[in-house]
């Protein structure tokens, strides 16, 4: 088996077990470090451009973390292609139920944007803030939806991303 069917393979056995995992688990606390690991897309004045992003972040309170992030691109428009993007965070959350919160977000953000078809790159770097939405199917697995607003790059951002509390 490739390594690849390897991490597949492991990835699925993982996601059942945390599926297969008690309703009344939920009312665990895991530790307070978290991961996610999703697709943003960046809406940008070199065009739509997207990337696969990895976040690790460390709950303080229930109410306010701190968080890292980083965005490899992965596609690009006639003017352009992600390169890179990465920002710290702080972050304030707001339990709404058991299992839904709300967040907003402010940090430092920069993104670098190769240029194509005669359009010079872009370093740019500033305050990023916004908010979204995390669901917790379990008390180690959820999903998590946000918007950030980029001030250095004027760009607005969404991603969608899988949410794991460690």
């Amino acid at each position: 088996m490739t390594k690849l069917g390897l991490l597949a393979a492991a990835a699925v056995a993982a996601t059942a077990t945390m599926m297969a995992a008690p309703a009344s688990a939920q009312s665990i606390t895991n530790g307070n470090a978290y991961a996610n690991l999703g697709y943003t897309q960046f809406n940008t004045d070199r065009g739509d451009l997207g990337g696969v992003t990895g976040r690790l972040g460390y709950r303080f309170t229930p109410y306010f973390s701190a968080e890292g992030e980083y965005t490899a691109g992965t596609n690009e428009s006639n003017q352009g292609s992600l390169d890179k993007s990465w920002g710290i965070y702080g972050v304030g959350t707001v339990p709404v139920s058991q299992n839904f919160s709300v967040f907003g977000r402010a940090g430092y953000q920069e993104i670098d944007i190769n240029g194509r078809n005669g359009f010079t790159d872009r370093d740019d770097q500033g305050l990023g803030y916004g908010g979204g939405v995390q669901w917790n199917a379990t008390s180690g697995f959820g999903i998590r939806g946000e918007y950030t607003r980029l001030t250095g790059a004027d760009a607005d951002t969404w991603s969608l991303s899988g949410a794991m509390n460690f």
